[in-house]
């Protein structure tokens, strides 16, 4: 029996949904097009919704506010170096109000 091939993209989407993540918060990045064409995927099932925000300090206070009205668990996807930067101030100050 041959097991079903998955792309990266895929595996990551359903890693997210079995740990109760149904919420992708982003700064979106030319790096990603491969988990935005698996979220616009319709075969895809159970897969989280995306919601795109123009900075990675809001996508962190949206996911953190996410997280606190709701119990739930989001995720963040922000760009490498300078993007996770932006997200660990957010992290940071965040924290404080």
């Amino acid at each position: 029996m041959k097991a079903k091939e998955s792309t990266g993209a895929e595996t990551l989407l359903r890693l997210l949904s079995s740990m109760g993540v149904d919420r992708i918060f982003a700064s979106p990045g030319s790096e990603w097009a491969p988990i935005w064409e698996c979220l616009a995927n319709p075969d895809l099932k159970d897969k989280p919704a995306y919601l795109s925000s123009r900075h990675e300090e809001i996508a962190v206070g949206m996911a953190s506010g996410y997280a606190k009205a709701t119990g739930r668990l989001p995720a963040v996807m922000v760009h490498t170096t300078v993007g996770s930067l932006h997200a660990s101030m957010a992290m940071r100050y965040g924290s404080t109000y």
